[in-house]
């Protein structure tokens, strides 16, 4: 498996709701039960490389989309991933080459999640247009190959820092609200390791 290893991180929703009947119906009838979050996510980790690298590759779902940053710099030419799908039934994800943004010592992942079609705001759940499934989470998984042929695994998992990132809110209909204050912070220090 592509992902093995790896776990489903990110704000805790519950398990994506069992069909019972219209989405929006079976959507209302549990709503006292479900905690929104409309805010993007940020998951962020911080490894090391100790030699030199013959190719790095990171493959990579954030529901409901994503952006992937290497040490500060922009892995994947991608917008809107991932693409929308039937949540209940596949999630697609992406692999991304990330070995020319590394470097030998430390290095960070940083992950932004936003709500995108998974994770729709209540005022917009629609049966034929949009659905809640959970609110932002990721999986991830990179393996690094070093020049003398050592393997190393990096998996999504609890070591991976969670923060609330700089969108307030979003949605694909409605456009986004972000904290400019927070972005330039996040933005001007995405690269540092005590975060």
């Amino acid at each position: 498996q592509i992902l093995a290893g790896a776990k489903w991180i990110g704000e805790k929703s519950g398990e994506i709701l069992p069909l019972t009947g219209h989405i929006t119906q079976n959507l209302e009838e549990q709503k006292d039960k479900i905690t929104v979050r409309s805010y993007s996510i940020l998951l962020r980790k911080t490894f090391f490389v100790d030699r030199p690298l013959r190719s790095a590759e990171i493959q990579v779902c954030g529901l409901g989309l994503y952006k992937l940053f290497v040490n500060g710099k922009r892995a994947g030419l991608a917008a809107l991933a991932p693409l929308q799908t039937n949540y209940r039934e596949r999630v697609f994800y992406d692999t991304i080459a990330i070995d020319h943004l590394l470097k030998i010592g430390k290095n960070v992942l940083l992950l932004e999640v936003g709500t995108g079609w998974y994770a729709a705001p209540r005022e917009r759940w629609d049966d034929w247009r949009m659905s809640w499934f959970g609110n932002p989470r990721a999986i991830l998984r990179a393996e690094l190959m070093s020049v003398d042929g050592e393997l190393q695994e990096i998996g999504s998992d609890k070591s991976f820092r969670l923060q609330k990132g700089p969108v307030i809110k979003s949605c694909i209909y409605g456009g986004e609200i972000y904290d400019a204050v927070s972005y330039t912070h996040l933005r001007a220090h995405e690269t540092r390791h005590d975060l």
